[in-house]
């Protein structure tokens, strides 16, 4: 089946599940590059001496992609949960990225609302895949197809 549209939550954060970005850009035939601006964002919220791989990894995104929606407040005083809210959508061609968060009931209309412009056509499905597994499993099993 052909999909004219990709939405995909989760996995997008600085943590051991952060596949979902090299996936997409692997699906799409890609590399990886980090965003100036979204790297600001993380390191001056996180701090240069608390800063992991993990966090960098956070302004990854697959070659040729647009940000979506407004870059994150930034600063130290920043809340890094009220940053990870308002980060922006990843579109890599018909795919849009979001944080898990961002499924939220009280963000997920708002980040619909930024994405809505980008939407071609009608109408509009949605399915929802909702896996009863450990990520920690999950995870393991998805690195291994890669291999």
């Amino acid at each position: 089946a052909v999909h004219r549209y990709v939405f995909l939550f989760g996995g997008t954060g600085a943590g051991h599940e952060d596949v979902s970005m090299p996936a997409v850009a692997k699906a799409f035939g890609t590399g990886m590059e980090r965003h100036a601006g979204l790297l600001r964002a993380v390191v001056d919220t996180v701090g240069s001496e608390k800063i992991t791989e993990w966090h960098l990894k956070m302004a990854d995104f697959p070659f040729g992609s647009e940000l979506i929606g407004q870059m994150p407040e930034i600063g130290k005083d920043k809340d890094w949960n009220t940053v990870l809210e308002n980060w922006p959508t990843v579109k890599k061609n018909n795919c849009f990225i979001m944080s898990a968060r961002h499924a939220r009931p009280d963000l997920l209309a708002r980040r619909l609302d930024a994405v809505r412009p980008h939407i071609k056509g009608a109408p509009v499905y949605i399915t929802t895949v909702k896996l009863e597994v450990d990520n920690a499993e999950l995870v393991g099993q998805i690195a291994d197809i890669d291999n």
